[in-house]
């Protein structure tokens, strides 16, 4: 596991402690704030942010096997996102 994911992990646990609780929406965004906050608060691409936000809550779900990888033979959302 890349450095990279165990921080975003380590993020992402500091905020999800209370997942059930809280709007998935939310969390991403705070998420999302973070790591912009974490790249000197530049100007534009907020997608960037919501991006890596996104994937650092899908990890973070895999890992703890609340979510599994799709095994269908489609595109899965995964790929469609951060591949």
């Amino acid at each position: 596991m890349s450095n990279a994911t165990q921080e975003n992990l380590a993020r992402v646990s500091e905020f999800a402690s209370d997942f059930l609780g809280e709007d998935r929406h939310e969390l991403v965004a705070k998420l999302a704030y973070e790591h912009w906050e974490a790249r000197g608060r530049p100007l534009g691409s907020p997608e960037i942010d919501w991006l890596v936000a996104e994937k650092a809550l899908y990890e973070w779900l895999l890992a703890r096997g609340v979510v599994s990888k799709s095994s269908g033979e489609g595109p899965s959302m995964e790929g469609a996102l951060y591949e």
